[in-house]
């Protein structure tokens, strides 16, 4: 090959390479709070979730205070593969439709058919993770974390209800301090500690109004003492208030009461939990993350 072949053989490769890269690279959305990149292919899905992020960021600020002003970065997978490689590598989370790391300011969703909650519904739910945990001075118990944003995920609550009131009557409900402590790894446990997380927060919402809930987080954000900052903002001790909403568990009557909004939002980490029942007995998690279960954790607060 003679020098001028071989000049002409490198002016093509640089000339290719640009090509290459931009065909890799993903495509990228923007808000004033939201940077959303994703594969060319699910442009439709990105531009539908940016269409409404500021809304659901407006919507989830109404109880959480103060709220986060930066920039939230939400890649979008196209596959479960994609969706493992784009987790810091300590995470190894495959189970669920999307997780949240407050630390980065980073939400990954997956678009897999085999899904069942839909994507907004996802990315409301990890939205909240981040703001709650950008807010708050130390990591709040992790039944709060989840029933916040179960709370403020658009899902039905009834159902969950059902299961943690028939819970209830054969004993097996858990308690919040154990949730706190260990959340369960089983299937069936881990869908009754979501269930019993959201429907708690809701009846906090519900028992004493949205602004003293975003006053409580606010408390939060100051305080690192998350019993005491319940008890003087809600004027009951935690274990007390777990009491009186247990003995409601029984009587659907306040159930009734609940306005549209709030019949409307709830339960969508125990739904995808649900359908991912098969998936959760298949996975395979190595030993460390075997013997550490905040390791699996779907977020992580800066001051853990």
């Amino acid at each position: 090959m003679t020098s001028l072949q071989r000049g002409l053989m490198v002016c093509l490769l640089l000339a290719v390479m640009p090509a290459i890269s931009q065909a890799g690279s993903p495509s990228v959305l923007e808000t004033p709070h939201f940077s959303f990149e994703f594969p060319s292919q699910q442009r439709k899905v990105a531009k539908h979730l940016a269409d409404s992020a500021e809304a659901v960021r407006k919507q989830h600020c109404r109880l959480i205070q103060p709220c986060f002003e930066g920039v939230i970065k939400v890649q979008i997978a196209r596959s479960e593969e994609q969706f493992l490689d784009l987790q810091p590598h300590e995470a190894h989370i495959d189970w669920a439709a999307g997780v949240a790391y407050a630390d980065l300011q980073l939400i990954i969703l997956r678009v897999d058919k085999d899904i069942l909650l839909t994507i907004e519904e996802t990315f409301e739910h990890e939205v909240s993770h981040i703001l709650l945990l950008q807010a708050v001075k130390r990591r709040p118990p992790r039944w709060f974390i989840e029933g916040m944003a179960i709370v403020q995920a658009r899902q039905n609550l009834i159902e969950r209800f059902e299961k943690v009131a028939a819970a209830s009557i054969n004993d097996n409900a858990l308690s919040l301090d154990r949730i706190a402590r260990v959340f369960p790894d089983s299937t069936e446990g881990r869908g009754l500690a979501y269930a019993q997380s959201g429907l708690f927060v809701s009846y906090l919402v519900n028992e004493f109004g949205e602004k003293k809930m975003a006053r409580f987080v606010s408390t939060l954000s100051r305080s690192s003492d998350f019993k005491q900052a319940f008890l003087d903002v809600f004027g009951l001790p935690l274990a007390a208030a777990e009491v009186e909403w247990k003995a409601t568990l029984g009587n659907y009557g306040w159930l009734k009461s609940l306005t549209d909004s709030w019949i409307i939002w709830g339960g969508a980490a125990l739904l995808m939990l649900a359908a991912l029942g098969t998936r959760l007995r298949r996975r395979r998690r190595s030993a460390s993350l075997a013997e550490d279960d905040s390791a699996e954790w779907e977020y992580r607060s800066r001051n853990p």
